[in-house]
């Protein structure tokens, strides 16, 4: 899971992401804290357009209200306001 900021969520959802898709890991999270969200990326393949020559095929969008499991321990629940700082 990375945590991205402002600063860094175009580099972390392009670049980086394509990074670990053209590496073969099979999911990307990352916790945007700006937009008080989880983004899950699934299966990596090969893309021509994307930096690396690899992209993920898939992006779920889950608001901090819902729950979400990884895909390797689907018995393990996290709600995504959890992982989130409070807002004060």
């Amino acid at each position: 899971m990375e945590v991205s900021s402002d600063s860094s969520y175009v580099y972390d959802t392009s670049e980086k992401a394509n990074l670990y898709a053209a590496s073969g890991i099979p999911e990307y999270w990352l916790l945007d804290l700006q937009r008080r969200r989880l983004e899950v990326r699934q299966e990596p393949g090969s893309d021509p357009g994307g930096t690396f020559g690899h992209s993920y095929r898939l992006l779920h969008i889950f608001p901090e209200d819902q729950r979400v499991a990884p895909r390797f321990a689907p018995e393990i629940s996290l709600l995504i306001s959890d992982l989130l700082p409070p807002i004060f």
